[in-house]
């Protein structure tokens, strides 16, 4: 997998199942099914980037 297929943010719509991580401060994981749209980071509700960990 490359970068630009494992990195995406905030409302964009996940083309790749699996466990994210965001590239903020609070490195929150959340799990993602193809078609969800990545939401705000938990913890700080910001919009942050999110970085594919584990595809399922």
């Amino acid at each position: 997998m490359s970068k630009s297929e494992t990195a995406t943010s905030t409302d964009n719509t996940c083309t790749t199942a699996g466990i994210y991580r965001s590239d903020c401060a609070d490195q929150e994981r959340v799990t993602l099914a193809v078609g969800d749209h990545l939401p705000k980071c938990p913890s700080c509700r910001k919009a942050v980037g999110w970085n594919l960990v584990a595809a399922t």
